[in-house]
């Protein structure tokens, strides 16, 4: 029922004007696919493809659309290999079954999740603080993981080959 009535928020102004301008930004993106007009300039190169009378956005109120507005596809494609390797390396829920780890994994994925949803439909990440909490969530997150993962939880210098073993422990 709930998700049923998402979309009853395009007749709410600031989300008809969001559609709208995400409907100019792939116009924006079309005209410079591959490598996009460059990072931190979306404010700048949408002017051109803003209706005449229409507040002018400085932002695109979308992450990833204005991501790849700023980069694009080039840079869409190296965030998407980096989200996916982030994901391959920190997506083993079964890890933490049984143990009391798990809310920790659970509550970090789930505010992970939470800052990188609401990216879609806000410049959430913009905003320093969300961009910090985003950054140190993903190396809580990593760590968590690094750390129930047998034989990652050695550090370098524990795991030294048996060569460099202290003459006490040598045979």
């Amino acid at each position: 029922e709930r998700v049923g009535t998402l979309s009853e928020g395009q007749r709410i102004p600031s989300m008809a004007v969001r559609l709208g301008t995400w409907k100019r930004s792939m116009t924006l993106i079309a005209s410079n696919p591959i490598v996009g007009t460059g990072l931190g300039t979306f404010a700048f190169a949408f002017i051109r493809f803003s209706p005449p009378g229409e507040e002018w956005w400085n932002t695109a109120h979308n992450e990833y659309i204005e991501l790849i507005c700023d980069t694009g596809l080039l840079g869409g494609a190296i965030f998407l290999a980096g989200l996916i390797a982030f994901v391959a390396v920190v997506a083993r829920p079964a890890v933490f079954r049984g143990r009391s780890e798990r809310f920790q994994y659970m509550g970090i994925v789930a505010g992970i999740a939470g800052l990188l949803l609401h990216s879609a439909i806000s410049s959430n990440l913009q905003i320093p603080a969300n961009g910090l909490l985003l950054s140190v969530l993903g190396a809580a997150l990593t760590g968590l993981v690094a750390s129930q993962v047998p034989g990652r939880s050695r550090g370098r210098n524990e795991a030294a080959s048996p060569a460099s073993a202290s003459p006490e422990e040598a045979p």
